[in-house]
């Protein structure tokens, strides 16, 4: 039991580091939101106001921990993660449970049983226990292509908003800002990671409905 939920959590560990990470890693710090419904649009003041630099440029930056931290899909994505790995887990440990009740029901009955009795009871209860593990195996590499496509599905749309936002603004580049990326400075006045945020979260908002 302890084995299968220790593969779970590196798993899902994985997974979440390399959804939040992927495209949009970094240390910087952010600005918080009061918003605890996944269809509302926590709209925050970008930094693009009045900002003359800005209307000139043709290369940009979002933050990355700022993207991550405060965008909806990923909210929502993590909020999936972890439901479905507490179904995965009480799957588990339901059977664990069960299993663990008939080995103590052997145990009690051990004094009555015969030696061939006992065998066979040992042969069944190993027997479970490794059908149980090779069930889990499976939850987990379901869980884990699931978490993988719904990633892609996040990273298309970012993708295709950040393209239409690129030209509606006439930008030719949008790069990442964070301490995964090959930027090593930049500009605050051509951050524009909080206007995009806006627009995702509208994106998503739209989604939803």
């Amino acid at each position: 039991m302890k084995y299968l939920n220790t593969i779970i959590n590196i798993i899902l560990g994985i997974a979440v580091i390399t959804l939040f990470v992927l495209h949009f890693k970094g240390n910087s710090s952010t600005e918080s939101t009061d918003t605890n419904d996944s269809t509302s649009v926590a709209m925050i003041k970008p930094k693009i106001a009045n900002n003359t630099l800005l209307k000139e440029a043709k290369v940009v930056y979002v933050n990355a921990d700022s993207i991550s931290k405060l965008c909806m899909y990923y909210k929502d994505l993590e909020k999936t993660i972890a439901s479905k790995r507490k179904k995965l887990e009480d799957t588990y440990g339901g059977q664990m449970k069960n299993l663990e009740a008939e080995y103590m029901s052997y145990q009690q009955r051990g004094g009555s049983m015969t030696q061939e009795e006992m065998q066979k009871a040992q042969q069944s209860i190993s027997e479970k226990k490794n059908q149980i593990d090779q069930n889990g195996a499976k939850m987990q590499q379901t869980l884990e292509k699931e978490v993988m496509n719904l990633n892609k599905n996040i990273e298309a749309n970012i993708t295709k908003f950040m393209s239409q936002y690129a030209k509606s603004k006439g930008y030719r580049f949008i790069l990442t800002y964070g301490g995964g990326s090959n930027l090593l400075y930049a500009n605050d006045s051509l951050d524009v990671s909080y206007d995009v945020i806006n627009g995702l979260n509208e994106q998503y908002k739209s989604a939803k409905k």
